[in-house]
């Protein structure tokens, strides 16, 4: 009976969710929400604004969303940081939110050379929009993303995901037709809800 009240509760859910994925000021590609900051700040001081957004500094995994963000940028027409940094060991480029080590890249030429305290990335306008490490001091333009689900393949490297309202996440993928990842989605919100039902609210 508690499953049963959870899948109603879920379709009750889904039914007030409206066209739109991203909150304010994000737009959303292909299951994430990406915000190109006005204003710029420091390395540091843009993944906290991120992280006060609910996000986190981009991280970029594939070419689909290497092309978007640097399109984005070009028409900008400014650097941008991402969030990836080598701060804990010189040479080793890490992306600062899942903590994974980088595996898709799109440096420039010669890059990274880590001159002068060279720990953080941006996307480099002058190079054709490819990243390029420089000092984390220098205040630029940022992109934040928010991942609107949990995508199977990364979830099998055990990558962190950053979650939006579920219910967005259940409304997007029944749209876009992604019948796997929807499955995935509607069973672990079914089962966050039984476990409230059950405990009165508590969560183990």
């Amino acid at each position: 009976m508690d499953v049963l009240l959870a899948f109603f509760y879920l379709q009750l859910t889904i039914g007030f969710v409206s066209g739109t994925y991203c909150t304010d000021g994000f737009e959303v590609h292909r299951g994430s929400c990406y915000f190109f900051s006005h204003g710029k700040e420091a390395w540091e001081d843009a993944h906290q604004s991120c992280k006060l957004f609910g996000a986190m500094l981009v991280e970029v995994d594939s070419w689909d969303e290497q092309n978007y963000i640097s399109e984005k940028a070009r028409i900008l027409g400014d650097y941008f940081w991402i969030g990836l940094t080598d701060k804990l060991i010189e040479g080793e480029y890490m992306w600062t939110t899942s903590q994974q080590l980088v595996t898709f890249s799109n440096w420039g030429p010669g890059e990274p050379n880590g001159h002068d305290h060279e720990n953080c990335v941006l996307i480099d306008s002058p190079n054709d929009y490819r990243w390029a490490d420089v000092r984390c001091d220098r205040p630029e333009h940022y992109i934040c993303e928010k991942r609107l689900f949990l995508d199977r393949t990364n979830s099998q490297t055990n990558r962190r995901r950053i979650y939006v309202d579920d219910k967005q996440a259940i409304s997007y993928l029944s749209q876009t037709g992604d019948q796997e990842n929807l499955m995935d989605m509607i069973t672990k919100t079914v089962f966050l809800l039984t476990v409230r039902m059950t405990t009165g609210g508590q969560m183990p």
